[in-house]
């Protein structure tokens, strides 16, 4: 287990860099709540212009993958299909985006909740302190900004809400 100074110091590391690529990109950085290691930002979907929240979770950061999670307007509700945008098809294959039992879940290595230790789908990724390793054809991610990257490059591709 990692000390607190330890994923504070990452968190400091990293932060600028990603609240900047979010400046550029347009993407509203709702709030970062450092005490909690909670980032929570509004993706608008360029066709329906609706907002999407992402929050991401960095308990244990970088021993473990941030927990991404698609939120209600209050931050509140989690996880429910109809906050995640659709399973659709991009020019990298599918998209990370997919509906697993009632919930929907970022599926990509740099997220906690897409380990089946943790209730996702993959079996097959080992255990969650192996984010990091690259596994072909997945997405690889290891910072935060790479990460949003990644989500946004999928979230362009998307036209409507999962469910």
């Amino acid at each position: 287990m990692l000390s607190d100074k330890i994923v504070e110091a990452t968190l400091k590391a990293e932060l600028p860099g990603a609240i900047e690529w979010a400046k550029r990109h347009g993407i509203s950085v709702m709030s970062l709540l450092p005490d909690a290691r909670v980032l929570r930002v509004v993706l608008v979907q360029e066709t329906t212009q609706e907002e999407y929240f992402l929050q991401g979770c960095f308990d244990q950061y970088k021993e473990l993958p941030p927990v991404w999670e698609w939120r209600d307007k209050s931050w509140a509700e989690r996880s429910n299909t109809s906050l995640s945008p659709e399973r659709r098809d991009t020019p990298f294959g599918p998209s990370m985006f997919l509906p697993h039992g009632n919930q929907a879940i970022i599926c990509a290595p740099f997220n906690r909740m897409a380990f089946d230790s943790h209730g996702g789908p993959h079996k097959d990724w080992g255990e969650p302190a192996q984010w990091r390793t690259p596994r072909d054809p997945w997405v690889h991610a290891v910072t935060i900004g790479d990460m949003l990257q990644a989500i946004l490059r999928d979230f362009r591709y998307t036209r409507t809400r999962m469910g």
